[in-house]
């Protein structure tokens, strides 16, 4: 599992790298989580986050992404899209 956390301006940085596009400021001690799993031999990834402020989790998802956890070569593809 990769964690990282930070300030409400590097998370708000990292979600719009992704595609996310979040409207509420991150509260201190907020986080954004990528869990890797493997489930039927598969490599999943699972992106969550952490509230801070109400102590829950939130799955994130990518603008087309249908279910909570993603292929890990589906995760490189949105990755990859962002970054060209």
């Amino acid at each position: 599992m990769i964690h990282y956390a930070g300030h409400a301006e590097t998370l708000a940085a990292f979600f719009d790298g992704m595609g996310i596009h979040r409207t509420v400021r991150s509260f201190p001690g907020s986080a954004l989580f990528f869990e890797f799993i493997k489930a039927d031999g598969k490599l999943m990834v699972r992106m969550y986050y952490f509230d801070g402020e109400k102590k829950v989790e939130e799955t994130i998802r990518f603008p087309n992404q249908q279910s909570e956890r993603i292929l890990v070569t589906d995760f490189l593809i949105n990755i990859n899209k962002r970054l060209n």
